[in-house]
């Protein structure tokens, strides 16, 4: 998550003047960049040494949401007229089993936590990739590592942010239509 806040920075011409903003931080973003290099080293057989990878290890719900608020505050600052969409953290087949409470936790506090700015709103972008259980439909993720989408996966997460960010915009120039409307009238 330190690299988005640093892309936010470096790119901030990128975000200013945008009405709104899609932030999708994947689960892989959640831990050390060193240990999915390292996993991906293994996976790859640059390596004998298998290194874990689960998420639970590396991360807390308080280190989460204070890196969250930090990244937030980041993007408000440079575009504080934008609507920010907050994508859910999409749970992977990879650590499913030790990881699935941690993720159900940390989209549990984003979702309250984007209740906390008007600009704010929270996605729940895993609801195409779980089953009724909530376990990971496994046609939607690689076979190779369990943790990145196939293409099939990818096609459903670009289709669903294109819905979505479809609807926030036909919002958007509604509400700026009433607006402009409620303007008029008070001339």
């Amino acid at each position: 998550m330190q690299d988005m806040k640093e892309f936010c920075l470096f790119n901030s011409e990128l975000l200013t003047g945008r009405t709104s903003i899609l932030m999708h931080v994947g689960t892989n973003d959640l831990c050390p960049k060193y240990v999915f290099d390292a996993f991906m080293d293994f996976k790859l057989g640059k390596t004998s040494i298998r290194q874990n990878f689960d998420i639970s290890v590396y991360i807390t719900e308080s280190v989460f949401v204070e890196k969250y608020n930090q990244l937030l505050i980041t993007l408000m600052s440079i575009n504080p007229s934008a609507k920010i969409l907050i994508s859910a953290i999409v749970q992977r087949p990879y650590d499913f089993q030790t990881s699935c409470n941690l993720v159900l936790n940390l989209n549990r506090e984003l979702n309250k936590f984007t209740k906390l700015y008007k600009s704010c709103k929270y996605v729940f972008t895993w609801k195409p990739f779980l089953d009724k259980s909530r376990v990971p439909k496994m046609h939607f993720f690689s076979t190779w590592d369990h943790l990145h989408l196939n293409k099939s996966g990818s096609i459903v997460l670009r289709g669903f942010f294109q819905k979505l960010i479809t609807i926030v915009h036909i919002k958007l120039i509604s509400r700026n239509l009433l607006s402009i409307k409620a303007f008029s009238i008070c001339i």
